[in-house]
């Protein structure tokens, strides 16, 4: 794999939310696009190598997540319409730290380090240009932002916020139950004394 991270719950989670909904996949109109934050290939410089030439990779940037494939993955992942789950390397983002760096032969190279890096705790990438290159590390920046953690926050929030509206549905029944039988109640009360109003009557 070359580098990376391997906390299992981290690539669990990436796996499994790689590619959205099993329905919007299989949809005529679905743009896989929308479940990325960037993709595009960059330059990558070996790790750990004693070749020193920058080869291209497919990179992406998903829900907090940097992952790469060869750089064949995009004209694959256009007909596919979904991302490959099993990336050459994925790294979580929200321990990283991102910057410009200078590199002999690659004038718009930037770094990506973590400790989920092994080796090294460094991955050098380069773009073709200043505008990508920036573009890449802003949104790099911005992703740090979900990490996996806040994501699993959120999905906990979700299941209290859905569980205190089957608390509440359930509450609202029994309130509903509770006051039909009164009004059942009420009705068979006053059935009674018309009744015995009749029959005291006769």
């Amino acid at each position: 794999m070359g580098c990376f991270c391997f906390c299992r719950g981290y690539y669990q989670h990436a796996r499994a939310n790689m590619n959205g909904t099993r329905e919007s996949r299989n949809s005529s109109s679905y743009d896989w696009t929308q479940d990325i934050q960037l993709h595009g290939l960059l330059y990558k410089k070996p790790i750990n190598h004693q070749s020193n030439k920058w080869t291209k990779r497919y990179f992406v940037i998903k829900d907090g997540f940097l992952l790469y494939y060869p750089d064949t993955e995009k004209k694959e992942l256009e007909k596919r319409k979904c991302l490959n789950v099993h990336p050459k390397g994925i790294i979580p983002l929200g321990e990283c730290t991102i910057e410009a760096v200078r590199d002999n032969g690659q004038p718009y190279a930037f770094s990506v380090e973590s400790s989920e890096i092994t080796v090294t705790g460094k991955l050098l990438l380069a773009a073709d240009n200043s505008f990508e290159r920036d573009k890449w590390i802003d949104m790099l920046q911005k992703s740090k932002r979900i990490t996996w953690k806040s994501s699993k926050l959120a999905d906990e929030m979700i299941h209290q916020l859905e569980e205190q509206g089957l608390q509440m549905a359930k509450q609202r029944q029994e309130y509903f139950d509770q006051l039909q039988s009164e009004v059942m109640a009420l009705s068979d009360e006053k059935e009674k004394s018309e009744v015995n109003l009749r029959e005291s009557n006769v």
